[in-house]
């Protein structure tokens, strides 16, 4: 795990005996883990390690996964390894009573306003968490706030009173990896009243090619430029698990709506 301190030398030598026993290891390794020390053996030799806005490194240029392939294969004599990347095996946590109540709550104004044929506006989601969370929870008093829908937001109306015509959100999403791209895709082509407006990448090539798929007008690698876009109603975050707490926050501080991929934080005490 990213917050614990990994002594290489003594895990190496604890699965020596296993790989001598049942000729293999699988490690699971969260992203994140051991940052700090690659990067001061990249940097000693002189590598360039990039990091985004808020100071970040870039975990895909980093390259966790690789660094302990190649660690551990030496030190157990490992004849081959495989790396494959997944986060979900470390990050994946049971939904408590609170989770299943909000995500049911949602789920009915999403029905709801599907067969109204219209969208749930900003205060009818407000509502839903409001009535499924306790009293004097966090997301009780967020829901509490204001129930006026937020500029930019489209409000829930019967087909017949707009006369059909549902405004369309200009979504921003930031990350362009094959979840972000994924969600890029869905909210061109599969949502109805939403469109891409904008997406973010460290990798710009990679941006510029989800956004030529999807008919963003905006293709950057500065994730500030997507918040703050004003053609962006709301955000989506997909990037590395280290910016989710930053770019949440920067995305609530300019007044728009956010939905992040799990983690929210990488530390409970930040979430």
């Amino acid at each position: 795990m990213p917050e614990s301190h990994i002594d290489i030398e003594a895990e190496a030598k604890r699965l020596k005996k296993v790989m001598d026993e049942k000729d293999s290891v699988i490690i699971f390794v969260s992203e994140g883990a051991c940052v700090s020390e690659i990067v001061a053996e990249l940097e000693a030799r002189g590598e360039k390690v990039d990091r985004d806005a808020f100071g970040h490194v870039k975990l895909d240029q980093v390259k966790v996964g690789d660094w302990f392939g190649k660690q551990f294969a030496r030190k157990i004599g490992a004849d081959k390894t495989l790396v494959q990347k997944s986060g979900y095996f470390a990050r994946s946590a049971a939904s408590n009573k609170a989770d299943l109540d909000l995500i049911g709550a949602m789920v009915h104004v999403a029905v709801d306003s599907a067969l109204a044929g219209c969208q749930a506006s900003s205060a009818m989601t407000r509502r839903a968490a409001t009535n499924c969370a306790p009293s004097n929870s966090p997301a009780s008093r967020a829901a509490s706030i204001s129930t006026r829908p937020r500029r930019g937001t489209a409000t829930c109306c019967a087909p017949s009173d707009r006369s059909g015509d549902i405004m369309s959100l200009g979504i921003g999403v930031i990350g362009a990896g094959i979840m972000g791209a994924d969600h890029a895709r869905i909210i061109a082509g599969q949502i109805a009243g939403a469109h891409l407006a904008a997406i973010a990448d460290a990798d710009l090539a990679r941006a510029r090619s989800v956004a030529a798929e999807t008919g963003a007008k905006l293709a950057t690698s500065d994730p500030l430029a997507v918040i703050e876009d004003s053609a962006v109603a709301a955000v989506l975050i997909a990037s590395p698990d280290a910016t989710h707490a930053d770019y949440t926050l920067a995305c609530l501080k300019a007044g728009k709506p956010v939905l992040c991929e799990k983690p929210l934080a990488r530390r409970q005490r930040i979430a």
